[in-house]
């Protein structure tokens, strides 16, 4: 198999940007992106360039709020041809919350989980087993808690509202069942303090 083409990155749109659930972005900036490739699919297409080819185009518009590495919209269309004529198209979209696509340096001064921080809202360990996270922690006060398993784009494929109360020993299961094999992150936000950590399932 082969593969050739380019890609094609432009801001096009600079704003304010409204999220489903009512909350609304400022200062965003949108990418869009459009990716043209030839694929060869035979085993001598690498030295026949007469040998059939199929086009794929991948357009996608990502919308990056200020102080955020990961875009916290993503709309993407990818669609296959052979000789021009349609054969295949795939769409999609996600939103990723703000809180947990920014990778500023608060975000970057996480705490060790291992350590008593006084400044630390919440302590906590993480065990993985057969893909079930075990979340135990403890809190200062009580405070609002939600657990996240996103992939290392950002993608959201777990969430769960946690116990919020303080002076007891809270413990939560989340079952990763049915994702594919390989490393995610775990964030805790607790009451705005975000909290994450690598896991492999």
């Amino acid at each position: 198999m082969e593969e050739e083409g380019e890609i094609t990155a432009v801001a096009d749109a600079y704003g304010t940007l409204l999220l489903p659930d009512g909350d609304t972005l400022t200062n965003v900036l949108r990418i869009h992106t459009i990716r043209n490739a030839d694929i060869g699919i035979e085993p001598d297409t690498v030295f026949r360039k007469d040998s059939p080819r199929k086009q794929m185009v991948t357009e996608k518009y990502l919308w990056y709020a200020s102080g955020c590495q990961f875009p916290v919209l993503v709309s993407s269309c990818q669609s296959c041809f052979d000789n021009g004529q349609l054969l295949t198209r795939e769409e999609d979209a996600f939103v990723l919350c703000p809180e947990f696509a920014k990778k500023t340096k608060t975000a970057r001064q996480k705490v060790d989980p291992f350590l008593r921080d006084s400044e630390a809202m919440i302590h906590y360990t993480v065990e993985v087993h057969d893909k079930v996270i075990t979340l135990r922690y403890d809190l200062i006060e009580d405070c609002s808690v939600k657990a996240i398993v996103a992939n290392v784009a950002g993608i959201v494929y777990r969430e769960k509202q946690l116990s919020g109360d303080s002076g007891i020993s809270n413990e939560c299961v989340i079952d990763c069942g049915g994702l594919r094999s390989g490393e995610y992150i775990l964030y805790i936000n607790a009451n705005g303090q975000v909290y994450q950590q690598k896991v492999k399932l």
